[in-house]
């Protein structure tokens, strides 16, 4: 006997009946001012500088890029400038 393929018959499917479809609000092409945000990402950047400039020399946290995240609870791409800032070019993690 061959394998049956499940396939719905001609009458399960449901004719047009020509009812539209009326949308629950009207489309809105007006332009919606976004106000700025009062904080500028470089001002954070500089708070997460300075608080993780406190947090080393207390001996609270290692100069890697990895603790920096925990402590930031930010993404590598957040934490990586502000280790850069804080560890000169040549600079030795501890």
């Amino acid at each position: 006997m061959p394998a049956s393929l499940a396939l719905h018959p001609l009458e399960s499917i449901k004719p047009d009946t020509g009812t539209a479809i009326t949308p629950a609000t009207e489309p809105s092409h007006a332009v919606t001012e976004v106000e700025p945000s009062r904080v500028s990402p470089t001002a954070t950047e500089g708070d997460d500088v300075t608080g993780v400039a406190q947090e080393i020399p207390a001996g609270r946290m290692r100069r890697t890029v990895a603790e920096m995240r925990k402590f930031l609870g930010k993404a590598q791409a957040h934490a990586a400038p502000v280790r850069k800032q804080i560890v000169p070019l040549g600079g030795q993690p501890q």
